[in-house]
């Protein structure tokens, strides 16, 4: 798009998009940081403000999960771990909350244990149905907050489980794709050897080519026979010349003897020889 030319509404859409993942996004990063400060034991909250935290947190990452149907896996995965750190949350403040609930039910047993005798004096002689009610009513309590804690740990064992078969199916992708790559990997070696054995043999069958072109043309050309006539001249000279000079030193020294007797001088060649 040009400078000057307006948006598009699906730019301007997806623009919208990812300014709301982003800022959901800060905002989880920023109640797991306060859920975290607070249930470590560095910020002192109450469990009612805790509790408004974990669940704009959690309404932030179901808001996420939402707009990730496309998403990257490094995105989903990070919202499985967002997921898991918000359970464990839960589950340790609801640790929290029953550990304050048991804290104030012994105070309270003590106080009742401390003052029992005086509301024995003051109470009707059917107090201890009572007494033995609130206690009922207080195991009651105990029990139902035991099994709510139990059944967050079990989501936090499900959560747990998922995200394991998750790394467990993204480590078998790996695995696959590191096999198709040393196979890939070998079969190119193989092409490239083959390659270079093609040009091997493609060079040498051209050098071939030529020879027997070359041949082919010295001899249409009458090369070969011209080479031929050209060495039996030359031989056939040479014999020649020699013969002919052979020749010619007799006659001289034929004439060179005659002329000694003609004119009665003794010949050199004669007195070389005596």
């Amino acid at each position: 798009l040009s400078p000057g030319a307006p948006e598009s509404p699906s730019s301007l859409g997806a623009m919208a998009s990812s300014s709301a993942s982003e800022s959901l996004w800060r905002q989880l990063r920023e109640d797991e940081d306060v859920l975290q400060r607070a249930l470590a034991g560095g910020a002192a909250r109450s469990a009612a403000e805790l509790g408004e935290v974990l669940l704009r947190a959690e309404d932030a990452l179901a808001r996420l999960r939402e707009g990730a149907g496309a998403a990257p896996a490094e995105e989903r995965r990070r919202l499985e771990a967002s997921a898991c750190r918000l359970a464990s949350h839960r589950v340790a403040l609801r640790a929290r909350k029953d550990a304050a609930a048991r804290e104030g039910l012994l105070r309270e047993a003590g106080s009742n244990g401390e003052s029992g005798p005086r509301r024995r004096k003051g109470r009707a002689p059917g107090n201890p149905e009572e007494d033995e009610h609130d206690a009922l009513r207080s195991l009651t309590e105990a029990r139902n907050n035991m099994g709510s804690t139990l059944g967050h740990i079990q989501e936090v064992q499900k959560k747990l489980d998922e995200t394991s078969e998750t790394i467990a199916s993204t480590q078998r992708q790996y695995n696959v794709f590191d096999l198709k790559l040393k196979d890939a990997a070998q079969l190119l070696g193989q092409l490239k050897r083959r390659t270079e054995q093609d040009s091997k043999y493609i060079w040498w069958s051209f050098c071939l080519f030529l020879s027997v072109v070359a041949y082919i043309v010295l001899r249409r050309l009458k090369v070969f026979r011209m080479l031929y006539l050209g060495a039996s001249w030359t031989l056939w000279t040479g014999t020649s010349a020699a013969g002919a000079l052979q020749n010619i030193l007799t006659a001289l020294l034929s004439m060179y003897s005659g002329l000694c007797e003609t004119l009665g001088l003794p010949s050199a060649l004669d007195v070389k020889l005596e």
